[in-house]
């Protein structure tokens, strides 16, 4: 009973009253497996990693004392995945490869464990491995965008340019707009150094800055290309342009590392992710912008903002059907409290009617279209 009224509190995002709930039945029953995996969840949808990892330093102990447990064991695949995803965060890569493979042992299709496992890997400059886990993952699910990234960069970090050009072209097929995928697969070529290859990068490298005009690295790149390609004025036009981005782009980091330390002495400030947001938005880092907004969401599972930036993140990176329910829930907000012709609101609702069109969906996308 007591440890149904601590999930009770972890399910309204009470995590203080849980915690402390659970912390007391811990004291008295030190090994007990429900207790310790709810305090970890709970200490994980806090926000406190460290904490989340104390209490699953214990699970190697229960693992064995609950082999023959077939109820408990089912647990231990995505307990290993969550000691996983924070040992990875808190930047302890040897404890995230342990618990991953770990987890592994008990269920090898666990496909987020092993897409994991493989971006650890490649962090850690383990390429082969991380080729290894990331194909098993694309062997069992082939339209994995993620798995396809990380694989290219694989390739990409371990030299074998045309094998990286390969994935990151499957990749850009889903993510038509990914200007950093563009840039990653302009340097491939740009690696092989064949005159088609330099002109296949300086045309990557230009649909780059087409979508974000502010892409410094790609101007660099562009110089460089042309460059080698005797284009010596546009050469020099490019990289003036590179310089000129890059006084902005600092200024900017020197501002991201300021919230970056006012969010290591509280997570949950709000503002300082949103500001954090607002200038990853604006150099079009779709994938900071969708982290910081699932962190806020973390904390505040309703706030409109972060509902409207993760719906338009998942959005630009394809993934239709996570980003549906959010724009659904995002819309439900500004519809109570924006104006009718508030941009944000007519953005959003124009958004989810591209989403419902890429979707099939034509009369519920013609019904927002109107709207």
């Amino acid at each position: 009973a007591r440890l149904d009224h601590a999930r009770a509190a972890v399910t309204l995002r009470r995590f203080d009253e849980a915690l402390e709930r659970l912390d007391a039945i811990l004291a008295e029953f030190p090994d007990q497996p429900r207790a310790l995996f709810a305090a970890a969840e709970a200490a994980y949808r806090q926000g406190d990693d460290a904490r989340c990892l104390r209490y699953l330093e214990s699970l190697p102990a229960i693992e064995r004392d609950h082999a023959n447990d077939a109820d408990i064991k089912r647990e231990f695949p995505e307990l290993r995945y969550l000691q996983g995803v924070v040992a990875h965060r808190a930047n302890k890569p040897v404890i995230a490869i342990r618990a991953l493979e770990a987890g592994l042992a008990h269920k090898p299709d666990h496909l987020r464990s092993r897409h994991l496992l493989g971006g650890v890997k490649l962090e850690e400059g383990r390429f082969e491995e991380a080729i290894q886990d990331l194909k098993a993952v694309l062997e069992t699910k082939p339209d994995h965008v993620e798995a396809k990234i990380n694989l290219a960069r694989a390739y990409d970090r371990a030299g074998e340019s045309k094998e990286a050009i390969n994935w990151y072209r499957s990749a850009l097929a889903t993510r038509k707009t990914d200007w950093e995928l563009m840039i990653s697969l302009a340097r491939c070529h740009e690696e092989l150094g064949e005159r088609r290859d330099l002109l296949q990068a300086s045309s990557w490298l230009e649909r780059a800055v087409e979508v974000n005009p502010q892409a410094h690295e790609a101007y660099f790149s562009l110089g460089n290309v042309h460059r080698r390609l005797g284009n010596k004025a546009l050469s020099k036009r490019y990289l003036a342009t590179y310089e000129r981005i890059k006084e902005l782009v600092a200024t900017q980091d020197s501002r991201l590392r300021d919230l970056n330390r006012r969010l290591q002495a509280d997570p949950r400030d709000i503002e300082a992710r949103l500001e954090m947001i607002a200038i990853h938005e604006e150099y079009h880092h779709v994938e900071d912008v969708l982290s910081g907004a699932l962190e806020i969401l973390r904390y505040e599972p309703r706030h409109p903002e972060a509902l409207r930036f993760a719906a338009l993140s998942f959005k630009l990176q394809g993934k239709l059907d996570e980003a549906e329910p959010l724009f659904c829930e995002a819309l439900y907000f500004h519809r109570s409290t924006l104006c009718d012709r508030h941009p944000d609101k007519v953005g959003l609702i124009f958004n989810y009617a591209v989403l419902l069109q890429d979707q099939g969906r034509l009369d519920d996308a013609e019904a927002s279209f109107r709207e």
